[in-house]
This record gives structure tokens, C-alpha cells and sequence, in this order.
């Protein structure tokens, strides 16, 4: 299941393989430059409900990582002044929101019943080469502390209990790894893609253009907002 890469070189047999299990609606994992990421093609009805099931708590929508501003405005409607402003921002650790565009697929509205997207641009040549390899943009939820708390395994043979989380959660120790990725999630995943050491530059921000007026600021990351 772990392929080991190199994150700024990623082998192009992982990454046709990734595409692969993405075009048949199995869901990958890989790390971009804020987390760990569970990922799946947003055109395939069972890899999309696949995604919705690891994560049934954290958010109302589902986040997309595309490689443009013009890939991501297939999907959702972003204005022309909400252009100008993204392009003050990317690429890099945000996440904006949008209402999704009408001829977005509609698997992507249907599953969580929501109008919205997130749209993520990451700053790492693994996500750019992954997105170029599939030709489409990612569907994709952040693998969190809190999805592996409440993730239900029916493996009892699995030793990361839901005490242990609990126990390095109340460390203080928020950072996922993919050893328990790949344990917690054996079930869920096809594939992880590891390149081994990798430093997460910390959370993104994120901002929400979903309303008219002034976009507004949802949360506060390492990616600097100014407007």
C-alpha cells in the first residue's frame, strides 16, 4: 500500500499508478505542503461517497486541489475581483471557499447536500505532478487528528485503539503520520505515497468568497492574509 517517493522528484510509475486507483474511485493518500491529505477523483460517485465516510464530522463540503485558478474556476464561480485577489495569495497554505459552479459534476454537490467548495492550490511539486498526471483536480478531505478518533475499524488486530489516539492527542501532539494512516486506514486506502521525512509548514488559511462583498477570513494560518 506505502510507496516510497521522493517528494520532489515523485516516480512516474507511483504517480500512474495513483492515477489508476483515482480513475476506478479508490482513495489515495498523499501529503501536501500543510497535511496529509485522503484523496479520490470528483467525477466517480463511489470514490466520493468512499471520502465522505472516512470524514462525517469536520466539514460541510469537500475540498478540491487543482493546480490553476483556471482549472479550479471549472468548478467553482469565482469572480473576476475574486481572481485579482487570489492571485495576491497563491500558490501556497490557503484554502478558499466558493459556491460551486453549475456545471460542476453532481456527485460533488449531492453527497454533502452543499452549494460550497474548498479550493486548495498547494505549494509542492508532488500535488502539481499528481494533478497533471490525472488530468482533473483532486477530491479531497485533510486526514486530521479528529477523522482518526472517530474512525470506526472493524480490524480488532489494529493497536492504534481509540485510547492511544486519545492518549498523544491530550500530548498536545496534533501531527498525523502515515504509519497510522496506513494501519488505522487499511480498509479505506489503495495507496499512500510517502516521501519519507517531510516537514508540514503548518496549518492553511482559509477564506471564505462564498458571499458577496469582502471575502472573510475563516481562519488564520501560516499563509499570511491581507487584503
Amino acid at each position: 500500500m506505502i510507496y516510497y517517493i521522493v517528494a520532489e522528484n515523485p516516480d512516474n510509475r507511483a504517480l500512474k499508478r495513483a492515477r489508476e486507483y483515482i480513475n476506478e474511485g479508490e482513495i489515495i493518500v498523499f501529503p501536501t505542503e500543510t497535511n496529509w491529505v485522503f484523496a479520490t477523483s470528483p467525477f466517480s460517485k463511489e470514490g466520493v461517497k468512499r471520502l465522505d465516510q472516512i470524514d462525517i464530522y469536520s466539514s460541510k463540503y469537500l475540498t478540491l486541489i487543482c493546480n490553476s485558478i483556471s482549472q479550479a474556476s471549472k468548478y467553482a464561480f469565482i469572480s473576476d475581483n475574486s481572481y485579482r485577489i487570489l492571485k495576491r495569495f497563491l500558490v501556497g497554505p490557503y484554502k478558499f471557499i466558493f459556491n460551486l459552479h453549475k456545471d460542476s459534476p453532481k456527485v460533488i454537490r449531492s453527497i454533502r447536500k452543499s452549494e460550497k467548495i474548498g479550493i486548495r492550490i498547494p505549494n509542492t511539486i508532488l500535488t502539481e505532478r499528481l494533478v497533471d498526471c490525472c488530468e482533473c483536480p483532486l477530491m479531497t478531505i485533510a486526514a486530521t487528528r479528529e477523522i482518526l478518533l472517530n474512525h470506526n475499524s472493524d480490524d480488532s488486530s489494529i493497536r492504534y485503539t481509540k485510547e492511544y489516539l486519545e492518549k498523544i492527542t491530550s500530548l498536545n501532539s496534533d501531527m498525523v503520520y502515515s504509519y497510522e494512516l496506513e494501519e488505522i486506514f487499511a480498509n479505506n486506502i489503495k495507496m499512500l505515497l510517502d516521501p519519507g521525512e517531510f516537514d508540514f509548514v503548518g496549518p492553511c488559511s482559509v477564506i471564505d468568497f462564498s458571499e458577496e462583498g469582502m471575502p472573510v477570513i475563516v481562519r488564520e494560518g501560516v499563509g499570511k492574509v491581507e487584503f
